[in-house]
């Protein structure tokens, strides 16, 4: 239950899409059935793959499922954090003026 919190919290962290009081839910949730389907709530996963996510049988084979599922999620927003803060950045360096320079332009 312990990963599934982790990355649940790291998921708030990053995706400005998530209030932030969700997190304070995730941190006061004990039981991991509750947990899952907590998150199965708040996320965008399809809606196919949260019924397939709720109706396994068993908590460990979920529970592991799951956990795949968010460590991809927990990637993707990572992902796009990096490169909106490297936009970000090379707009300031360049007064927000986007470069327009090619290989072609520093080939000498």
């Amino acid at each position: 239950m312990g990963s599934l919190k982790d990355l649940s919290l790291k998921i708030i962290k990053i995706n400005p899409n998530i209030s932030p009081e969700a997190s304070f839910a995730i941190k006061n949730i004990e039981n991991n059935t509750y947990l899952i389907n907590f998150i199965c709530s708040n996320t965008d996963i399809k809606v196919q793959d949260k019924q397939k996510l709720l109706e396994m049988n068993s908590l460990r084979t979920g529970d592991l499922c799951f956990s795949s599922f968010l460590s991809r999620r927990f990637r993707f927003w990572n992902l796009r954090m990096n490169c909106n803060q490297r936009l970000k950045a090379t707009s300031i360096s360049n007064n927000g003026i986007p470069s327009a320079s090619t290989d072609e332009d520093h080939s000498e």
